[in-house]
């Protein structure tokens, strides 16, 4: 993963004691040494010279690009950076001349404005920084101007810049049995992002409730449908035109799914359709 963000010319924030001895075997000129000491900040391909990417990655504090301030960057997978990059299925990531790095999530309707404050608070908590939120058209956007953060959810995520060909991420996809709640982390921010409930006004109406996700990609349900399975939900999975549709149906599945999966945005929606019945 460090040989991944060497390779963008990146720099690691790093203990000072750590560099002394690293960087006294490197011939660096006086004014290099004592600049790299008093920033802690060195370019990754140099320290990776002297060292494993293991131990860089385990004593780094943060990663940076030329221009920006570190940010820190998460040791270790929990349900909450799944989370994120669940709820990431409806965002993209843009580049401009290869400097600058955005990653923008938009959501419009209610509650929208609360979660995408959720989601800065996690990105807060996980990276170090301050996303932007923005009013935009009908609803709110986030957007975090971050190379580190961008080539981190690229690299460990395999997010790419056309949501269309994003399948599910090979770190998601290999969780072990121990992990579960990773996976649970990630299906609920998917369904955040890009799931639907029925209403009760629907429901009232017809009679009928239902769950369900949409995607382009039909891989990325499949691996949803495989893994609400292995929980005991029936899921179905379709093709709706150019869309994918994975659906529960009835009460049973609904609190089933409500049981199993910690949703954030659409919490308050699917417990009031169930308190209906």
């Amino acid at each position: 993963m460090v040989l991944l963000f060497a390779k963008n010319k990146l720099f690691a924030k790093l203990p000072h004691r750590f560099l002394v001895e690293k960087l006294g075997r490197e011939g660096l000129s006086r004014s290099s040494y004592f600049h790299y000491l008093s920033t802690g900040i060195v370019p990754l391909p140099l320290i990776l010279k002297e060292s494993g990417a293991d131990e860089v990655w385990g004593k780094a504090t943060a990663f940076c690009s030329r221009s920006k301030p570190p940010v820190k960057i998460p040791r270790k997978m929990d349900s909450e950076l799944a989370y994120l990059a669940g709820a990431l299925r409806d965002g993209s990531v843009s580049k401009r001349n290869g400097v600058e790095y955005t990653i923008s999530l938009f959501q419009s309707g209610r509650h929208s404005y609360s979660w995408l404050r959720k989601i800065s608070s996690i990105f807060r908590s996980k990276f170090g920084i301050a996303p932007k939120m923005e009013a935009d058209r009908d609803g709110h956007r986030v957007l975090i101007h971050s190379k580190p953060v961008a080539l981190f959810f690229e690299s460990v995520f395999e997010m790419p810049k056309d949501q269309r060909f994003w399948a599910t991420p090979k770190i998601i996809r290999e969780l072990s049995a121990t992990e579960i709640n990773i996976g649970k982390g990630y299906v609920a921010g998917f369904f955040d992002a890009e799931g639907y409930v029925t209403s009760i006004e629907t429901f009232r109406k017809t009679g009928k409730t239902k769950l369900a996700f949409y995607q382009n990609n039909r891989d990325s349900l499949l691996f949803i449908s495989e893994f609400l399975a292995k929980l005991g939900l029936k899921p179905h999975l379709y093709r709706d035109g150019e869309k994918s549709v994975l659906v529960l149906y009835g009460k049973d599945q609904l609190m089933k799914f409500h049981a199993h999966i910690p949703i954030l945005r659409k919490k308050k929606r699917l417990s009031s359709l169930l308190n209906s019945f």
